[in-house]
C-alpha cells in the first residue's frame, strides 16, 4: 500500500467536505474514489483512442 499526501488550501478543503458529507462518506474516501472513477474514465478513453487507430 502507498500513502500520498496532498495539500489543499482551506477554501479548496472547504468544498470537498461539503460534497463529502452530503454523500455521506469521508473527506478521505471521497478524493480516493474521485481519483479513481476519473482514472477509469482516461484509461476507458485511451482504450478508446488506441482500439480506432488499429
Amino acid at each position: 500500500m502507498v500513502i500520498v499526501s496532498l495539500y489543499f488550501d482551506d477554501k479548496e478543503y472547504e468544498n470537498i467536505k461539503k460534497v463529502a458529507d452530503l454523500y455521506g462518506v469521508s473527506t478521505t474516501d471521497f478524493i480516493k474514489n474521485s481519483i479513481l472513477e476519473d482514472l477509469e474514465d482516461e484509461l476507458d478513453y485511451i482504450g478508446a483512442i488506441q482500439s480506432e487507430r488499429v
